[in-house]
């Protein structure tokens, strides 16, 4: 979760002990840090896929957006 309403994050982890494969993840965000979904509008905020994320020689690398909530999965080779 990036809770930053201006600035990316990067995050570096490294995963010892994991034989990673790939990663896949969803991210939630939207224009604004107050955005809501209302009835005339019920997909202001609404979950998309994520494509920021690499596993590259055992460390995870990613990119959270500002404003942003990501959930990863992780699949080993």
């Amino acid at each position: 979760m990036n809770t930053d309403a201006d600035k990316d994050f990067r995050i570096e982890c490294a995963m010892s002990g994991a034989d990673l494969g790939t990663v896949s993840g969803r991210i939630l965000t939207a224009d604004a840090v107050d955005s809501h979904n209302t009835f005339d509008q019920p997909e202001a905020v609404e979950p998309a896929d994520f494509d920021g994320a690499t596993v590259e020689e055992g460390m995870l690398k990613l990119k959270l957006p500002a404003k942003s909530v990501v959930v990863l999965e992780l699949a080993q080779k």
